[in-house]
């Protein structure tokens, strides 16, 4: 019985020092997605696949590394491996398919990325986006599209009409 309370006294120990209370690491709020709906001048969806505007298996992400070279986005072990999603309408709340990005994280500058979304190899746009880092978070604060703001955080609704 000696020995169990023993070995039961080291395991507790062990689990006490091995808790680290770094701050840093705790309750990180990471909001860096956004939901564009892509039409045509005539506000026909440009993603719904009747429609064979945009082949959505051609898409492509790409995020700028520190050196400012585009990198294509393809991990394996994340549900949107390729960097985005595509969402189909939802009964009742919208009738276009939308796609869902996930925005540039690993390198931001001067709280700044830059991320490409490429339709197919003759149309690419830029989204860059603004991040507010403080407490520890990482949450889009403004969203330009090819130079031009889209999307500020005070506006609410995580959705972006892009025109084609």
């Amino acid at each position: 019985m000696m020995i169990i309370k023993t070995l039961l006294a080291i395991l507790m120990i062990g689990v006490f020092f091995s808790c680290n209370n770094d701050e840093k690491d705790c309750c990180k709020i990471i909001e860096a997605t956004m939901y564009f709906k892509i039409e045509n001048i005539n506000g026909e969806d440009l993603l719904d696949p009747d429609f064979d505007y945009i082949d959505i298996n051609q898409i492509k992400i790409f995020y700028a590394n520190e050196d400012g070279i585009k990198v294509k986005v393809d991990n394996s072990e994340l549900d949107a491996s390729k960097g985005y999603e595509i969402v189909p309408p939802v009964v009742g709340n919208s009738n276009f398919y939308r796609i869902k990005v996930h925005l540039n994280t690993k390198n931001i500058h001067n709280n700044i990325s830059s991320t490409y979304v490429e339709w197919s190899s003759e149309d690419m746009d830029e989204i860059k986006t603004e991040f507010d880092l403080s407490n520890n978070n990482i949450i889009a604060k403004k969203i330009w599209v090819n130079g031009e703001l889209k999307w500020e955080s005070s506006t609410g609704q995580q959705l972006i009409t892009i025109i084609k």
